[in-house]
């Protein structure tokens, strides 16, 4: 086994130098001033015009040096970038937790996720996450300790703080003098510069003073407040009184036992007993609710008492009003008087007006009186207006006069009305004239009108007479005895006898257009201006172009006869097109005998027993049954069709027989067992379900036996063969097919559910037995693959092998990429045991008792039993960490800081005990809960300790020895 590995081992690195030497001799031939020397994958050096490269342990390692410019990496640890020239330094530990940057005057450091850190010319900033932020951009500076205090300066002069946010707030400006602070912001609020000052404890008390206007306010909520400037003086005490002096307005208000007045708000009433106000326009005051009294300077007068009374006098009108008894109101300008008993304006039960237009008095529900201009009168008793008992109304042309409801009325210029034991058109008896209408009416006994423009009478009696008459018609009815109409010269006219025109037993009635006469039922004419006529007899008259409703119908004309009697038969001839259809006892297309001929076409029929038709292109023949219907064919037992193309001929259930003569196509059918199709191309023989054979001219040719065919191509046994194919099916015992180079063989079942099954085709080879196996061979690939049992499963290819046997154990061998794995007890990462070898790694593991892992290019080991129990890890022979239990102890060594530690009962921050060594420091700490004890000592000979993270404790060195009590030095 060694020998094999050792083998494996100098032919890898055989391999190494060979593809190194080759990639050298191809650097050197494409440009001589380069040159590469690689060993393998794990070292490279390249040198060229004017510096050198190195690259290493799979790209972990890289150096380049050319003129000033140097660089170092050692991924993922620490990274070092530097051209003096440029003023250019970058370096970087455990990218991107940390790293520093140094390019031209910009300089950018951080330490994630800890510390951020930038500087350039006129800008610095710094944050240390989460508590600490400070920046600077020319003379703005800002600090923030999060979340206790934030500064802001401006140069010299300017400085506002934060303390824990809007608790406190304090602003200084020199060069304003300012001086402003906020205590729990906006609520306590203190400004002061050199021109004024602002005070607010929110919501209580507000003062300030503007030296610069002379204004000054003071308040004292809801108590007291004060307010002054060279205008106005404002000052209350709540609830006793409030005062306002505007002497840029000419305004003073003062109240008692209430709210102060609004400030600068004069015409807004204020919410107190007692108020006086004076204005340059008059004066006012007040006791709520028992008086108002105002005085203007223009000599108005306004006093209210008990929001009853009000009285209110100027020098044009005046205004006395005691609610809801009376009012009384004059205006001397508009010479207007109004006066209102018991109610409000409208709503009063009696009321005057008058003016210079119109004068009127009411008594509510007894009378209304009003006379204006233009002559204008109405007068009414018991009611309003013209909802009242009597009414009279005159202007000018117009005379109104009404008794509801005995007399009514009107006359309007020369037209006038008269309505008795009624209103208007409602009424028994009216009567109207005018220049060119004089009607007169007595419901329901008659009604009389003359129309002297159309000189027309019209006469009406008992809603069943009527007579009308005049130069272009005369008409006269009596109900339902006769109704005569006609025209003035006479060509025109009608008579009907026992009813109403079309409804009337006996109608008679001659147009220009055409006569019409009827005797109900006995028969009905009718002619028309074009020549045609119709005539029926024993039923209705023909009334519109639809079929009467008679027995007998006769319709003619110049070139077309129709006539019918229902229902024996019906007849019509068009001479024009030469038609002519006969259909007896029933009606078209339900007639027992029908006869239709063309100068074309030719067909006759007697239901049930026969139909024939013939036209240039057909002629069909069928025989006990119904006749075709639309696009469906005759449902009859005999059937014969003949056309240029084709011959059809059927005896139901016989036989059925038909010839395309274009295809030369043959088919015969026989009881419906017996079916046979021959052409030229193609033939085939049916006899159901015993069999059926058909075949074509390409050597094609099918049996099947017992089966549903020709209906549907379904069979318990069927064979065919054919050039390039062949098909042999006897169900269930085999399912045979080949279609050029594919063949499948099904046995014991039908295609894809037989329990044996072989596919074979140019690339693929299948075969199984359910459930025994399944192989598969892909001859394109060389990669075959086995299934026995659901339990063995082997696949391989020239590139990968894999053997597995469920749940035992498998084998993977990935051979292009030089890869194993043995699983045992399990499945793939599931298993109880695993061994996993690559080209640069290898692990082993067996739950829950050890794993194991070494790569074999960094040189790192790791190892762990029964894991948190022992866990540790080494690189290249060196143990660079351990765990006993997890935290219960551990230990970590870095090899690039030389930096040693011990923990126990806990992490490295969360340690209870710990023990740290680096090249520059030794630290020992106890951390129970909190800080209890830590001692730091340095090579140099300083060394430092204390209890409870400083409140009492030691710093030593050299030079002096300083004691610490309450985290202070002494």
């Amino acid at each position: 086994m060694k020998t094999r590995w050792l083998a494996i081992f100098c032919l890898t690195i055989a391999i190494g130098l060979l593809w190194n030497s080759q990639s050298s001799a191809e650097v050197e031939s494409a440009d001589d001033r380069r040159q590469r020397q690689c060993i393998g994958l794990i070292w490279c050096k390249e040198r060229f015009a004017g510096g050198v490269s190195t690259d290493g342990l799979l790209g972990l390692y890289s150096s380049e040096e050319r003129a000033s410019y140097s660089r170092l990496a050692i991924r993922p640890f620490y990274a070092v970038e530097e051209d003096p020239t440029k003023n250019l330094l970058r370096r970087s530990i455990l990218w991107p937790l940390g790293s520093y940057e140094r390019s031209g005057n910009h300089i950018w450091s951080h330490i994630v996720p800890l510390y951020w850190h930038s500087e350039r010319p006129g800008r610095e900033w710094t944050f240390t996450a989460p508590l600490y932020y400070a920046s600077t951009t020319g003379d703005v500076s800002w600090q923030h300790l999060f979340p206790l205090i934030s500064r802001q300066r401006i140069g010299e002069y300017y400085t506002r703080n934060f303390i824990l946010g809007p608790l406190f707030i304090s602003t200084s400006d020199t060069r304003q003098s300012l001086l402003e602070w906020d205590l729990l912001f906006p609520l306590i609020h203190h400004r002061a510069d050199r021109d004024s000052s602002h005070t607010r404890v929110a919501p209580i008390y507000w003062s300030g003073e503007d030296r610069t206007d002379g204004t000054s306010y003071r308040y004292v909520l809801p108590l007291y407040g004060s307010s002054e400037s060279p205008a106005q003086q404002y000052r209350f005490l709540f609830p006793v009184f409030g005062s306002e002096t505007n002497t840029e307005t000419g305004t003073s208000r003062l109240t008692l036992l209430g709210f102060p007045p609004l400030k600068s708000a004069y015409q807004l009433p204020s919410l107190s007993l007692f108020e006086s106000a004076t204005s340059p326009d008059g004066f006012s005051h007040r006791v709520f609710p028992i008086y108002r009294y105002a005085s203007g300077t223009d000599g108005t007068v306004t006093f209210d008492a008990l929001l009853l009374y009000r009285h209110q006098s100027s020098p044009s009108g005046s205004t006395d009003r005691l609610f809801p008894i009376y009012l009384y109101e004059t205006d001397t300008a508009a010479q207007t008087q109004e006066f209102d008993l018991l109610g409000y304006r409208a709503a009063s039960w009696f009321r005057y007006q008058d003016s210079p237009s119109s004068t009127q008095h009411r008594l509510l529900g007894l009378y209304s009186y009003e006379q204006g201009q233009d002559d204008f009168l109405q007068f009414s008793l018991i009611g309003h207006r013209r909802a009242s008992l009597y009414l009279r109304r005159s202007q000018e042309d117009l005379t109104e006069d009404r008794l509801f409801p005995v007399l009514d009325y009107v006359r309007h210029g020369d037209s006038s009305s008269l309505s008795l034991l009624g209103v208007s058109e409602l009424a028994l008896y009216r009567q109207e004239s005018s220049p060119t209408l004089f009607r007169h009416r007595l419901f329901p006994v008659y009604r009389y009108s003359y129309d002297q423009v159309t000189a027309e009478t019209e006469f009406d009696a008992l809603l069943l007479y009527r007579h009308l008459s005049g130069p272009t018609r005369v008409v006269d009815r009596l109900l339902p005895l006769w109704d005569y109409g006609s025209a003035a010269d006479g060509e025109a006219w009608n008579l009907s006898l026992m009813g109403m025109d079309a409804l009337a037993l006996y109608h008679h009635r001659r147009t220009e257009q055409g006569t019409r006469d009827h005797l109900l039922p006995i028969y009905g004419y009718r002619t028309y201006e074009d020549g045609t006529s119709r005539l029926s007899v024993l039923g209705l008259p023909p009334i519109t172009n639809e079929p009467a409703w008679a027995f007998y119908e006769r319709t003619s004309s110049p070139t077309m006869l129709r006539e019918r009697l229902f229902p024996i038969y019906r007849r019509s001839h068009d001479d024009e097109t030469e038609t002519t259809t006969i259909n007896v006892v029933g009606w078209e297309p339900a007639s027992l005998f029908r006869y239709h001929a063309t100068p074309t076409t030719h067909s006759h029929r007697l239901l049930p027993m026969y139909g024939y038709h013939r036209d240039p292109d057909r002629s069909e023949l069928w025989a006990l049954g119904l006749p075709a219907m639309g696009k469906l064919p005759p449902l009859s037992l005999y059937h014969a069709s003949t056309t240029p193309t084709m011959e059809y001929n059927r005896l139901f259930p016989l036989y059925r027989y038909s010839k395309d003569l274009r295809q030369d196509e043959r088919s015969l059918m026989l009881f419906w067992l017996f079916w046979q199709t021959i052409s030229p191309e193609k033939s085939r023989t049916s006899l159901f379900p015993i069999g059926s054979l058909a075949s074509d001219h390409t050597g094609w040719w099918e049996l099947s036996l017992i089966g549903l065919d020709p209906a549907a191509p379904v069979s318990w046994i069927r064979h065919s063969h054919g050039p390039d194919h062949a098909k042999a099916f006897f169900a269930p015992l085999y399912d045979y097919q080949r279609e050029g180079d594919r063949v499948t063989l099904s046995l014991a079942g039908i295609s894809q559910l037989a329990l044996y099954r072989s596919e074979t085709t140019a690339t693929d080879h299948r075969h199984r037995i359910f459930p025994l196996y399944y192989y598969h061979l892909d001859r394109t690939q060389d990669a075959s693959s086995l299934n026995v049992l659901l339990a063995y499963q082997q696949k391989r290819s020239p590139e990968h092998a894999r053997y597995t046997l469920f749940p035992l154990g498998q084998y993977e061998h990935r051979i292009d990429r030089d890869e194993s794995q043995v699983n045992a007890l399990g499945f793939g990462k599931f298993s109880l045991y695993e061994h996993h070898k690559e080209a640069s790694r290898t692990s082993d593991r067996l739950f829950p008792l050890y794993r194991y892992t070494s790569s074999h290019d960094t040189g790192e080991t790791a190892f762990s039993l029964l894991w948190p129990l022992i866990d540790y890890k080494s690189r290249h022979d060196a143990v660079t960490s351990a765990r006993l239990l997890w935290w219960l102890i551990s230990y970590d060594y870095q090899d690039k800081e030389d930096l040693i530690s011990y923990y126990v009962f806990g992490g490295p921050k969360m340690a209870m005990i710990r023990r740290v060594v680096s090249p520059d420091e030794s630290l020992f700490e106890i951390n129970p809960v909190f800080p209890l004890y830590r001692y730091r000592s340095s090579p140099d000979g300083a060394s430092s300790w204390d209890l409870f993270y400083g409140l009492i404790g030691m710093d030593s060195t050299r030079e002096a020895t300083r004691m610490k009590l309450l985290w202070m030095s002494l």
